[in-house]
């Protein structure tokens, strides 16, 4: 450290005197006037955040700032109950709120007063992005939801569309072993006739028809 430096004074919280209950009752009838608290926290040396405090401590009722604020839509609203029909059909709140024209996170805060979980349908028929069930995959495949038939197979309640495809025309789930030839190359195109059954890797494997087994007692081509 240099000789003659000034070392710069250590800030200290600024901390509001208090001001008796004459005080805040002539603000507070200012205020109630019309006068905003900027200004009268400026004459009286106190910080807006201060002033605020003791008013609203006093008993003073606040004014709103900005906007004339609307009247909170409650479960009484006509269009609540409509949007709360569309939820229970399968629609998502997301959804539900833009057909009947409310904030979705209004419908969202009227469906848990309800007693509903807004999350419910989130995935599904009523989600904003629902395309069929058909979902992009990495690889350019398309994943599509299990049913019955393709249950066995899927991960997460989807399968690879073009094993579903080809489970449903054999009438049973693939084997682990068996993949799936898209024959014009384009992984996305899952007709049928656009797909051909192996046993093993692509690369490595055979054609069903040309492998010397399959399964004991085979009927699995008999289609």
């Amino acid at each position: 450290m240099c000789y003659g430096q000034v070392m710069p004074q250590r800030r200290t919280k600024h901390r509001d005197a208090p001001l008796t209950d004459a005080d805040l009752r002539a603000l507070g009838r200012r205020y109630e006037a019309g006068e905003e608290i900027q200004a009268l926290s400026k004459e009286i040396g106190y910080t807006y955040a201060g002033l605020n405090m003791a008013l609203k401590r006093s008993g003073v009722k606040m004014r709103g700032h900005g906007r004339p604020s609307k009247r909170r839509v409650t479960l009484d609203d006509p269009r609540v109950s409509k949007a709360l029909d569309l939820w229970d059909e399968g629609m998502s709140y997301v959804r539900a709120a833009e057909e009947v024209g409310v904030a979705s996170i209004t419908l969202r805060r009227l469906l848990v007063e309800s007693g509903r979980d807004p999350h419910k349908h989130w995935k599904g028929e009523g989600a904003r992005n629902w395309n069929g069930g058909r979902q992009k995959a990495a690889g350019g495949y398309i994943r599509i939801p299990v049913d019955d038939l393709t249950a066995s197979m899927g991960s997460g309640g989807t399968v690879l569309e073009h094993r579903a495809v080809m489970a449903h025309h054999l009438s049973r789930p693939l084997h682990a072993k068996e993949t799936v030839h898209h024959l014009n190359g384009d992984k996305a195109d899952n007709r049928l006739e656009n797909l051909e059954l192996w046993t093993g890797h692509h690369g490595k494997g055979v054609r069903h028809h040309e492998a010397e087994t399959h399964c004991p007692t085979c009927t699995c081509f008999n289609h």
